[in-house]
């Protein structure tokens, strides 16, 4: 009888790989550190200024455990629940100074590209998740369950991005549920939350104030779905 393997983060670090969260997060802020600021506000996330002089290396361990907490230990659940709270003043104080006679019509392009602008940082998480897991090593991995070598008789459902059953245990048949590097997978790498409540209401709101041609809403509406998704 063939059986289910469900493979998750925790047989990576059996094996010597530092593939949580806060390692992705550690690689964000030594290559981008910009992204990584701009990422972190969309959750309330502040970053301390080093050249404050209260700023010791104490509050800063304090810090990364209070973020590591909030956010980073629980990312894909997390990721779902953006603070909207500065995007919806954010664009009250630009319908303000737009001060239009005709009220929110004519206005969508204008909204749309500002929160392009604003927030289409965030698609390019997808891109850095590949770039890190390209630079994991796992050539000096060594196989600690010798029964899983070679076997191509059970199925592999894998929630890791690595490809440690593939090189280690040349096992070839693996479903990587969230995708992996080319070699690998056929699905690149998806860090995903899907947060379809959320979305799915925020979409809701952008229909209704477009029937009621709302354009300046229903642009904040749609970009809020399109974060939260």
């Amino acid at each position: 009888m063939k059986r289910l393997y469900i493979i998750g983060n925790g047989f990576d670090v059996a094996h010597g790989l530092n593939t949580d969260y806060w390692k992705f997060r550690t690689y964000l802020e030594q290559k981008h550190p910009e992204f990584l600021s701009e990422f972190e506000k969309l959750y309330g996330i502040q970053q301390l200024d080093d050249t404050e002089p209260w700023y010791t290396i104490k509050a800063q361990e304090r810090w990364n455990q209070a973020v590591n907490k909030d956010l980073w230990s629980a990312f894909e659940e997390l990721m779902g629940h953006p603070d909207i709270t500065d995007m919806l003043n954010y664009s009250s104080c630009i319908l303000d100074d737009m001060d239009l006679d005709g009220g929110n019509i004519g206005i969508r392009d204008t909204m749309d590209v500002y929160w392009q602008e604003q927030f289409g940082f965030a698609n390019l998480l997808q891109d850095y998740v590949k770039e890190w897991i390209e630079k994991i090593d796992t050539s000096g991995i060594l196989p600690r369950k010798k029964e899983l070598i070679g076997n191509d008789e059970d199925y592999f459902l894998n929630f890791n991005y690595t490809g440690v059953l593939e090189r280690v245990y040349q096992i070839e048949d693996v479903t990587h549920i969230h995708g992996s590097i080319e070699s690998i997978s056929e699905i690149t790498p998806i860090m995903g939350h899907c947060n379809k409540t959320e979305s799915e209401k925020h979409r809701q709101w952008a229909k209704e104030a477009d029937e009621e041609y709302n354009e300046g809403e229903s642009s904040i509406q749609d970009a809020i779905a399109v974060t939260a998704k």
